[in-house]
């Protein structure tokens, strides 16, 4: 997905809580990363240790 298509999943519930240059978090726990050599962002799970 291009960041455009990720920030189109904003919603009234489900709003960005941090966008930098290689992630997205929203405020559900789903969090968007960008891989380096493609440019495009992918669904990703973190991990709190």
């Amino acid at each position: 997905m291009t960041k455009e298509d990720v920030l189109k999943l904003e919603t009234e519930e489900n709003r960005i809580i941090n966008c930098t240059s290689n992630k997205i978090e929203f405020s559900n726990g789903d969090v968007y990363a960008k891989r380096s050599l493609s440019d495009l962002y992918y669904k990703v799970k973190c991990f709190v240790l």
